[in-house]
């Protein structure tokens, strides 16, 4: 996970340098292999992590460091994890599906799962903005020719069961916003319980105290201190925990942000006209940047199959969006973030809600 982050860092800060990708483009026919190979690896992180919680089932600790902090309880709350199991196992395969399913909450509920956790939230950003910045690059050669054109990364379909596993689609993006809000919302409930927990720590038991201590890393010997001190250690812990929830929430707005540019954008490209002489030959992605050539562009009658999909899809989604508001407590420049998501929100209902429904 070290690894992925740090690999689609670079390759995000590669995809912006113009020169780089030109020069590419120049050496493509030669064979020459560079950062374009890694398009489709990049984009397919998203549904492997950002959607699904079958990441962590797979994750284990490796050596005596990652083994200790595997059973220490977490600093802060992680969100909680969904149900992935099917509904018609049974037998052993129901009791391992459990046992696995409860070693994955163990894991996820410790230091080290939290860390892993952090590590997936930022290669998911790395992705997010890469996919922004592969979108939308100049047309022309000059300054004066900055013109941008759109090349979209994923494909059109906004239903799952019309998604192909070949390339993310439209579902990738919906399913992460969905997953996010409510991430957003688990955090927001842990954050107030450990802030009034915080002031009023006369309120925890000892036995909670002991546990909340034994878990810092400042403190070596916890049975050494008396009530009054472990109480002290509490508050200043509790309000760690809270701030550490709150830059995680940060995380989570500018993730949300991205992939909704990313929707939009993606929306008004596939639902206009402008593209109906458009074939996965030529169009995404332009042999000029020698990106991959593998987006299929919606026919008029898919089109209109999107948008009907979008229409039923996505206003439980908006609905939730319009409601999303932050305060300053939570959340720097919060009104900024909050308009900023309204504003998308409205663009996306008048792209799929051209009859004028009010959502």
């Amino acid at each position: 996970l070290t690894e992925a982050k740090a690999i689609t860092s670079l390759v995000f800060y590669i995809s912006r340098q113009r020169a780089v990708l030109d020069r590419e483009a120049a050496l493509a026919s030669s064979g020459y292999v560079g950062v374009s190979s890694l398009h489709l690896t990049m984009l397919s992180l998203l549904p492997k992590f950002s959607t699904s919680s079958n990441w962590i089932k797979r994750l284990m600790p490796t050596n005596d460091v990652e083994r200790a902090q595997a059973q220490i309880p977490a600093s802060s709350v992680a969100a909680s994890t969904p149900s992935d199991g099917n509904d018609d196992s049974n037998g052993n395969d129901y009791l391992n599906a459990a046992k696995s399913d409860n070693a994955a909450k163990e894991i996820k509920r410790s230091l080290f799962g939290h860390q892993a956790s952090e590590l997936v939230d930022s290669t998911i950003q790395n992705v997010l903005a890469y996919a922004q910045t592969v979108t939308e690059l100049p047309k022309g050669v000059l300054p004066l020719e900055a013109a941008r054109l759109f090349r979209p990364a994923f494909s059109w379909s906004i239903e799952h069961s019309r998604e192909s596993d070949y390339l993310p689609s439209l579902a990738t993006l919906v399913a992460f916003v969905r997953r996010s809000l409510t991430q957003i919302e688990r955090g927001r409930r842990a954050r107030d319980e450990k802030m009034r927990l915080a002031s009023n720590s006369s309120e925890m038991t000892t036995a909670d105290l002991r546990k909340l201590v034994a878990s810092s890393p400042y403190v070596e010997l916890s049975d050494d201190l008396n009530t009054a001190q472990m109480r002290a250690l509490a508050s200043v812990l509790l309000t760690q925990q809270a701030q550490r929830i709150s830059r995680n929430t940060t995380m989570l707005v500018s993730a949300i942000e991205q992939a909704l540019v990313l929707l939009w954008r993606h929306l008004s490209f596939f639902t206009s006209g402008a593209n109906d002489e458009a074939d996965s030959t030529n169009s995404p992605f332009g042999s000029s940047r020698a990106q991959p050539s593998l987006m299929a562009i919606p026919l008029a009658s898919e089109r209109e199959t999107l948008r009907s999909d979008a229409s039923i899809s996505l206003p439980p989604l908006l609905s939730s969006l319009s409601e999303l508001k932050f305060s300053n407590d939570e959340l720097a420049n919060a009104p900024t973030h909050t308009s900023f998501v309204q504003m998308l929100v409205r663009r996306i209902k008048d792209l799929v809600l051209r009859d004028g429904s009010v959502i």
